[in-house]
């Protein structure tokens, strides 16, 4: 059926297990599939093979209920909508289920307000936090599901969360929400500090409500010229932590400052062995103009 419904009738559908059962047996023959694009299809009796019911009556019933919600129902059979892809993702990795937790551990990299080198990860409430010993102050934090943590130590749960962080920062420069994919507005505040880089983005996502921020410098340090940059100087910022990054804040070699008010512009600046990198940012903070500043020359300007 694919007439309009409630969310409670949507989910509703959800609390019969058959019908789970045939959202993962679709899921487990695409698998099956091996990497090959296009969806899994599987006809009427290849389900009833697969599932435990007692007659085709009331599989027909089931599959009527999901197909136009959770899945789609061509010649050749039935396979996953996009919600039926989401909700077959959770249900086999278990993510709808508590996040189990672990001992305190110390992470490289120093605190971005402070400059002490006293990071802790801690996992509270489903997000893992990284705080400062010193100064008491939360440094970094994001949301982790079950299975980031599960059959993980504290220190490859941190290193996933690095990975994850970095590939959701790419999305967000590009102005999708890495959660439902939806566009993001942006809007950037002064806090006052860090002085060396007292702005902060946040961008939010008008669809699913969710909402990501980070200081201006590491959001522009995922820009391709940065990247560049930095990872000639033996820093690779796609796989190293945001607070290690931050860390080159408190040290003045990245900096952030406002060059125009109407309309608003900004300047980055990233230091490293010497060379500078500036990124000149619009309202947008799109990149308008970037130039590198080297120790035996001035570097090319490029757009």
């Amino acid at each position: 059926m694919s007439e309009d419904r409630s969310a409670a009738a949507v989910f509703g559908l959800l609390s019969d297990e058959t019908r789970i059962a045939v959202l993962r047996k679709i899921a487990v023959a695409q698998s099956e599939r091996g990497h090959t694009a296009g969806p899994a299809e599987l006809s009427f009796s290849a389900i009833y093979d697969r599932v435990a019911i007692d007659n085709t009556a009331k599989l027909s019933y089931h599959l009527g209920e999901l197909e136009g919600l959770f899945l789609r129902k061509t010649d050749d059979g039935y396979s996953l909508t996009h919600a039926g892809e989401r909700i077959v993702r959770l249900l086999l990795s278990e993510n709808y289920g508590e996040v189990t937790g672990f001992d305190q551990t110390a992470v490289p990299g120093s605190c971005l307000l402070c400059g002490a080198s006293s990071l802790e990860a801690t996992l509270d409430n489903q997000f893992l936090t990284i705080g400062c010993l010193d100064c008491e102050r939360n440094v970094a934090g994001y949301e982790v599901p079950p299975a980031q943590v599960r059959e993980r130590s504290a220190s490859a749960a941190v290193e996933a969360l690095v990975h994850r962080m970095g590939a959701h920062y790419r999305q967000v420069r590009g102005g999708v929400c890495p959660s439902c994919g939806g566009r993001l507005s942006l809007e950037v505040r002064e806090l006052g500090e860090p002085e060396a880089d007292p702005f902060v983005a946040i961008d939010r996502c008008a669809d699913c409500l969710r909402s990501y921020s980070a200081p201006l410098t590491l959001r522009s340090a995922y820009h391709p010229e940065a990247i560049a940059f930095c990872w000639e100087r033996g820093v690779d910022v796609l796989s190293t932590a945001p607070w290690e990054l931050l860390g080159r804040v408190h040290d003045g070699g990245w900096s952030s400052a406002k060059t125009a008010t109407e309309p608003a512009a900004y300047e980055v600046t990233f230091g490293l062995e010497g060379d500078v990198l500036r990124l000149g940012l619009g309202a947008d903070l799109s990149v308008e103009r970037t130039e590198r500043v080297c120790r035996q020359s001035v570097g090319d300007e490029r757009s």
